[in-house]
């Protein structure tokens, strides 16, 4: 019986690696190369208003805008708006608080693998390295607009001209300049015009690691079988 499934999980490994190469081809290929966690950040195609209060109403578009893509939707990945309202921060919201680089404190890439940002701190330093992007790789410049409710320290935007998500007066915007401001720079109506939101994902494990995590549950079921 071990032998059976040590030979299974050679058969199955070797299939994975072959077939990796092919499910990675084009815009993910640069994540093959991944040494450690990491994150994918990128502008949604979906146009919202800013009404809601409610932090999982933004969190809600933005997975869906990832679900139409095929390549981010195979990540398995959680997606969160890079947003703030009055009671949950953009920070908080991500879960991009720890400057510890641990599991959660890891390089954000655009979905064609530009550096945005090295870790939680660089993320919120006021700047992040290039341009953000939409979910094809494509940049965008820095007159895009989106909704974000956010200082670029990534907590609720509460002065200046704009406020958060859900708020009845302008909501905090930004286009995408990483020189001057990332996350906030502009105002806008909460819901004209309609806006795009910043996406987020959870921290991703590198390659290997979904491989063998893949194998791993392959091998307790084969055991709950037998």
């Amino acid at each position: 019986m071990k032998k059976t499934i040590v030979l299974l999980v050679v058969a199955v490994a070797g299939l994975v690696l072959a077939l990796a190469p092919a499910a990675q081809a084009g815009l993910l290929d640069w994540t093959s190369s991944i040494d450690g966690g990491y994150r994918i950040a990128f502008v949604t195609e979906t146009m919202s208003i800013a009404t809601s209060t409610d932090i999982t109403t933004y969190n809600t578009t933005v997975a869906d805008d990832a679900a139409g893509s095929t390549l981010l939707d195979a990540l398995g990945a959680t997606w969160n708006c890079i947003g703030s309202t009055e009671t949950v921060s953009a920070k908080v919201n991500t879960g991009t608080t720890l400057t510890d680089g641990g599991a959660t404190d890891v390089p954000i890439y655009t979905p064609a693998g530009v550096l945005l940002a090295t870790g939680n701190a660089d993320l919120w330093d006021g700047t992040i390295l290039a341009l953000m992007a939409r979910r094809d790789g494509t940049a965008i410049d820095y007159i895009y607009r989106a909704f974000t409710g956010s200082d670029n320290d990534g907590t609720p935007a509460t002065s200046g001209d704009g406020r958060q998500l859900g708020t009845s007066g302008p909501v905090s915007t930004r286009g995408n300049d990483p020189l001057n401001g990332w996350l906030r720079g502009d105002s806008s109506g909460n819901t004209s015009p309609n806006r795009h939101l910043f996406a987020m994902s959870e921290p991703i494990p590198e390659p290997a690691t979904m491989l063998l995590l893949g194998l791993g549950g392959m091998m307790l079921r084969r055991r709950k079988r037998a």
